[in-house]
């Protein structure tokens, strides 16, 4: 019989954080550059102006509400695949669905490319805004879920800042004129997040296996 200590519920809330700075990031990413990069790379329109990316800002609101839609359709699955594999299995292979879906856009010159690409953001988009707070839910000491629901919602708020402030202060020595980049950089931390969930997976399982004191 193992005498360890079980692991607090800090680790897990930590683990947690960590995945959603990349995972958010990798969003922020996405929202921010989308327009852009649709206009250029994959519709290929000239940007003199606000009449030409007009084609872009519609491509885009399609892409996204296909994508939100399939990740809320995708909520309703995640309960019975979760019962079978796991949270962090579950959660861990959604985001690397997502991270591929990233690579596939930055590799899109099509809008028939588009299709795949947000196919696999939007299983990485149904993970994103539900596992967490099920783990969170499952695991939290007993009596104070709401307390770290509400200090989990600073999760996506971190990553925001980073990434805005980090394109605002290195976006053309990073990028220059190539949005591509940001998409791949995209996928990477999409894809990192997907391997520390994988690799949390025993942090993420039976709550007897976590500490109240956290």
């Amino acid at each position: 019989m193992s005498s360890s200590k079980p692991a607090p519920f800090r680790r897990v809330l930590i683990a947690l954080f960590v995945i959603q700075f990349f995972s958010w990031s990798a969003m922020f990413a996405l929202w921010i550059n989308a327009v852009p990069f649709f206009a250029g790379r994959v519709l290929h329109l000239g940007v003199g102006g606000a009449q030409d990316l007009q084609p872009a800002l519609v491509a885009v609101s399609l892409c996204f509400a296909g994508y939100a839609a399939l990740g809320a359709a995708g909520t309703l699955v995640l309960p019975g695949v979760i019962a079978r594999a796991g949270h962090g299995l579950t959660y861990g292979a959604a985001l690397l669905i997502a991270a591929l879906g990233f690579g596939l856009l930055a590799l899109a010159e099509r809008p028939v490319m588009l299709v795949p690409a947000f196919v696999a953001i939007g299983i990485g988009w149904s993970a994103i805004g539900s596992i967490p707070y099920a783990i969170l839910g499952k695991l939290a000491p007993e009596g104070r879920g709401a307390f770290f629901t509400r200090l989990f919602s600073f999760s996506t708020v971190l990553p925001q800042a980073v990434t805005s402030l980090a394109i605002a202060l290195f976006a053309s020595r990073l990028f220059g004129h190539d949005l591509q980049r940001a998409l791949v950089l995209g996928a990477g931390a999409m894809a990192l997040a997907g391997l520390i969930a994988l690799a949390c997976r025993p942090l993420f399982a039976p709550a007897d296996a976590i500490a109240d004191d956290w």
